[in-house]
């Protein structure tokens, strides 16, 4: 008999996030363009592609320096506003492979706040999901 890999709960989860998310932004993609292109100017979708970009860095720079743990809700904080500044920026000028990686960032990081502040693991009690791939 096959023994089929197992993805982890916090995966299944967050790809499942992602795949909503992505979905539902795709479905209304023309209206969110619209309400962005008339509630905030180009120099603002700059400023917050800028600024998430540097979030980004900077969160990786503390993880990488041990000024944070991976697992801080601060690093999953700083990471989440940043996605989300590259997110906003990349949606803007249509790069959508952008768009994808910052979602799957943001369910990310979402996760880690949510195990981080609740200081529970909240994702690890829930059983694997089978992927129904024979190995």
């Amino acid at each position: 008999m096959a023994e089929y890999p197992r993805l982890s709960t916090e995966a299944g989860i967050t790809v499942a996030g992602v795949i909503i998310v992505i979905v539902g932004a795709w479905t209304r993609r023309q209206s969110i363009r619209n309400y962005i292109e008339t509630n905030i100017s180009e120099y603002w979708i700059n400023f917050f592609g800028y600024t998430g970009g540097f979030m980004q860095l900077g969160a990786v720079l503390a993880v990488s320096r041990g000024w944070l743990g991976n697992t801080s809700p601060v690093y999953h904080i700083l990471s989440l506003f940043g996605s989300g500044g590259l997110l906003l920026n990349a949606f803007y000028y249509g790069a959508n492979p952008a768009v994808v990686i910052n979602t799957i960032w943001m369910s990310m990081n979402t996760v880690g706040i949510v195990e981080g502040i609740s200081n529970i693991d909240i994702i690890k009690d829930l059983p694997p999901l089978p992927l129904g791939v024979p190995v």
